[in-house]
């Protein structure tokens, strides 16, 4: 979204906010909120957007009260949490991401690797790196590494990211062994798909390491 755009962008979602409550159409109200919360967020209005976020998932989970596991209410926790990322808010981010992630896990019982939840256990991982835990970040990147295997195949730009971002916490525990098979690994893919990506140069940084 242009940033020269925003202030006609919110007169606009405000204007079908208004509209949508006074018709009673309560999913195109939360449809609208999370609209104008990802406005704020693009702002860096992280505050505004946190608050306009909470009012999508109290919405959801007022319309959706027998139902508390579906998949809009997943989602607008998962953008709440997203949004604490930025306010380094990491305790309250993570738990809302972990609802998030029972939740999908719940909606998608019968497909369990399914890109929300990987995406969201990627989430996760990258958190607890930046907390300073890398030992619970492993565990959240080693299953988002195996999800995205089991429905993108070896050669995909999301198992390649995965792989990289597991190298991170690995190194900073000093297991130089990890980092280089899975920054290998990485290495390895984005050659095939996307020599000029980022995360190449930094991997070659990684791998190359003193023993």
């Amino acid at each position: 979204m242009n940033i020269l755009n925003f202030p006609k962008a919110d007169e606009c979602i405000n204007q079908a906010l208004v509209i949508s409550k006074k018709l009673g159409h309560h999913e195109q109200v939360q449809t609208f909120l999370m609209n104008l919360g990802s406005s704020y967020g693009e702002r860096r209005e992280f505050e505004k957007a946190s608050a306009i976020f909470q009012q999508a998932v109290d919405l959801n989970r007022s319309i959706h009260s027998e139902n508390n596991s579906n998949e809009r209410t997943a989602l607008s926790l998962s953008k709440l949490g997203d949004n604490y990322i930025e306010l380094e808010d990491y305790n309250h981010e993570t738990n809302l991401l972990k609802e998030s992630l029972n939740m999908y896990r719940e909606v998608y019982s019968e497909e369990i690797d399914h890109p929300d939840i990987e995406t969201i256990l990627n989430v996760l991982g990258v958190t607890y790196i930046d907390w300073g835990k890398p030992e619970t970040s492993i565990k959240y990147l080693q299953q988002a590494v195996k999800m995205a295997r089991s429905f993108h195949g070896d050669d995909n730009q999301s198992v390649a990211s995965n792989l990289y971002n597991l190298c991170i916490p690995y190194l900073k525990l000093g297991n130089h062994d990890a980092t280089r098979h899975n920054g290998q690994e990485a290495l390895n893919i984005y050659h095939q798909i996307s020599p000029e990506h980022d995360h190449v140069t930094k991997l070659h940084e990684m791998l190359n390491l003193d023993d």
